[in-house]
């Protein structure tokens, strides 16, 4: 038996994407919903991009009024989809609340499973056949490449490979001080971020023992608070790191 991964096609491409790459080892090929509207935003041909998916892995678009239960049925009808052969796994989180309400209707007359991503979260339920709601984990990740090509942001020089500045520990160190500006440790990375801003202005590599001694000694602490480890010599930082780091 086949399977077929049905997605509804809206302005927000990343749940589509998230659940295609999830379940993608499970299908056989895809139905994509959509609208005039989306054709015309191309946020369908970004997810086919992002996802390489070709045209011979899909049934022909259909495109629906987006306020019409009717249409939403109809045109699915049309489709003589069987329902002995195919089996659906069906995302409804896209789409206008017509259109997940035509296509949750009209595949819970087929044998299918439908499922839910709550918006900002990387998680998903399965809520027909009714399952208690339980919640899976996402698993797959997506890449900032990736995620900007979802939305149809050209990267200008995608041969050139760009590798973090410093570890995802020592950034979500440098937000929490962000976040808590009174705190005693919080105030001093502050100081140290401002020493940072004025050298970034500068457009040069930094060596610490060029800063007056009270700079170097407020930056020391700075860099230890964050846990910040210079990526080649001691004391030294490069322009991109010091711009990293300036930024806060």
């Amino acid at each position: 038996m086949h399977t077929v991964q049905v997605n509804i096609i809206s302005e927000q491409t990343i749940p589509n994407i998230l659940f295609i790459k999830e379940f993608a080892k499970q299908t056989d090929k895809y139905l994509f919903i959509t609208t005039d509207k989306m054709n015309k935003g191309r946020q369908l041909d970004n997810i086919l991009s992002v996802c390489q998916i070709t045209d011979q892995q899909c049934y022909p678009r259909v495109v629906v009024n987006e306020e019409s239960l009717a249409d939403v049925e109809s045109k699915l009808e049309a489709l003589q989809l069987s329902r002995t052969d195919l089996q659906f796994i069906v995302n409804i989180t896209g789409g206008t609340k017509i259109m997940s309400l035509g296509v949750y209707s009209f595949f819970s007359r087929f044998n299918s499973k439908m499922y839910y991503i709550p918006i900002g979260k990387n998680e998903y339920k399965q809520i027909f056949p009714p399952a208690n709601e339980q919640i899976q984990r996402i698993e797959y990740r997506i890449s900032l490449k990736d995620y900007l090509k979802g939305y149809g942001i050209t990267i200008q020089n995608p041969d050139k490979q760009y590798s973090l500045v410093q570890t995802p520990s020592v950034s979500k160190r440098l937000w929490q001080h962000r976040v808590t500006p009174k705190a005693k440790d919080s105030i001093n990375v502050r100081k140290g971020i401002d020493i940072l801003k004025n050298q970034a202005h500068q457009e040069q590599n930094l060596l610490l023992s060029s800063l007056p001694s009270n700079l170097a000694d407020t930056l020391r602490l700075t860099l230890n608070i964050i846990g910040f480890k210079p990526q080649s010599l001691p004391n030294f930082w490069s322009k991109k790191s010091i711009i990293y780091e300036g930024n806060g």
